[in-house]
């Protein structure tokens, strides 16, 4: 499927490889991804040395994260890549996984916990 166009360059969401991908001058460049429930996580970019400095990466990041809003997914970015480029990016910033606060305890809890272990 072809998920968006960039100053003549296609951008291929290829979902059965779980990866965006897009083809330049005989090069490719692509942004891998792992779905968990409602959380895509971003693990690898990769761009092929003949095509890099060219934006692309950029391109991909930005497709992918469009895909994700659309999706109404949250995001969490391993790839060092999509971090850099979200943290450069606040625009895409609202789609970042949040993470759950552990539960709290209380400190009669823990009192009570520490009776238990210490005599």
């Amino acid at each position: 499927m072809n998920h968006g166009e960039a100053n003549d360059i296609a951008i291929e969401h290829q979902e059965a490889k779980n990866r965006f991908a897009l083809q330049v001058d005989g090069g490719e460049a692509e942004l891998t991804y792992r779905r968990n429930g409602n959380i895509i996580v971003f693990d690898h970019t990769e761009v092929a040395p003949a095509i890099q400095h060219r934006g692309l990466a950029d391109k991909l990041a930005a497709a992918a994260l469009g895909c994700a809003r659309e999706w109404n997914l949250q995001v969490d970015p391993q790839c060092r890549f999509m971090k850099v480029y979200i943290q450069r990016n606040p625009e895409w910033q609202d789609l970042l996984k949040v993470p759950k606060e552990s539960p709290s305890v209380s400190d009669d809890a823990l009192r009570s916990t520490a009776n238990i272990l210490l005599p």
